[in-house]
């Protein structure tokens, strides 16, 4: 992870409540583009080809957030042509897609997914560069952890769409394939992927085996600056030292890597009271257990080992852990 991703991970949870708030306000007030409505189907007309598409504006008699959200989301493509190349252009589709994204946080789960599918069958009938390019955002906006719209959800949607459409070209069918099955790997409320690993004192241990009524699982890289600042997070933290002080919780922070100089060299950095580990023999990469390509990643686990959380932002975890394990 580079710095400017450090930066968005780190801030997230004020991000996240900024961003809340400005979108409840949004929706409450003028909707997603601004301006009042005049009309239910009424839309913002931009002359400009080069401003980003403009969705439908929201009736100002809808009060409630979540309501003008699924409204919104619903009707968001009504208006686009799929069958026009120049609407695919970055700086006009980009934009809307983000907007799109945003408010499908908030819509209703079944008004989202039917739009996602509905979008996906028009882009079909504008072509296969309209279908590649709404994949593509649907990837990237609902499936990339830099993003503040990541929604697994929707990703699962959409991937599984794409892969009941006909006629998709292969090495994007595998693609779409690949990142359905990434998603369905850890959910939460499933059991979590058992691993091996081996310990400081050179013993091969499996996560099943860590006894605890909740289990902080940390995939991190030594030579990675924003997994150490994750790593000073929980272990100066007052919610995680806590739990982790009455025996309620246990961290197991592992090193996906073989290299096993450098994991020993940063075993400083860790507290002797998390469980460290690494994988020498690779198998957690080679299985694709967890998606260990972007660090540092996160799981709360519970007893049985079923996932509470994925991927959590550290500050998220630790606000779950506040609620619900802190007495």
């Amino acid at each position: 992870m580079n710095m400017k991703r450090f930066v968005k991970y780190m801030l997230g949870a004020a991000a996240a409540v900024i961003a809340a708030a400005a979108l409840a306000v949004a929706v409450v007030t003028v909707g997603f583009y601004g301006g009042s409505s005049g009309g239910s189907e009424e839309r913002a007309s931009r002359p400009d080809s080069a401003a980003p598409y403009a969705g439908p504006r929201i009736p100002d008699v809808m009060a409630d957030p979540a309501e003008r959200a699924s409204w919104f989301v619903e009707r968001f493509w009504d208006g686009f042509d799929f069958r026009d190349t120049t609407q695919l252009r970055p700086e006009r589709l980009d934009p809307a897609f983000g907007e799109f994204a945003s408010a499908a946080l908030y819509a209703d789960p079944a008004v989202r997914d039917a739009s996602l599918r509905r979008m996906l069958d028009s882009a079909a009938r504008g072509g296969e560069a309209a279908l590649e390019r709404f994949a593509s955002l649907a990837e990237e906006y609902f499936g990339s952890r830099d993003r503040s719209t990541r929604s697994e959800d929707a990703l699962i949607c959409a991937m599984e769409k794409l892969l009941a459409m006909p006629g998709t070209d292969s090495p994007l069918r595998d693609r779409y394939r690949f990142l359905l099955e990434m998603a369905l790997r850890n959910r939460p409320g499933t059991l979590a992927a058992d691993i091996l690993f081996t310990d400081r004192r050179g013993v091969e241990r499996r996560l099943s085996s860590v006894r605890a009524e909740y289990t902080v699982l940390l995939f991190y890289d030594p030579a990675c600056e924003s997994c150490r600042a994750v790593e000073r997070w929980i272990a100066g933290s007052p919610v995680y030292g806590d739990c982790i002080d009455r025996g309620r919780l246990k961290v197991v922070a592992i090193y996906a890597g073989d290299d096993r100089r450098t994991w020993l060299d940063g075993l400083g950095e860790l507290p002797r009271s998390w469980i460290a580990g690494y994988d020498p023999q690779l198998r957690i990469v080679r299985s694709l257990s967890y998606d260990t390509g972007g660090v540092p990643l996160l799981y709360l686990l519970d007893r049985d080992k079923r996932v509470v959380l994925k991927e959590p932002r550290v500050d998220e975890l630790e606000m779950w852990l506040q609620r619900n394990a802190v007495k």
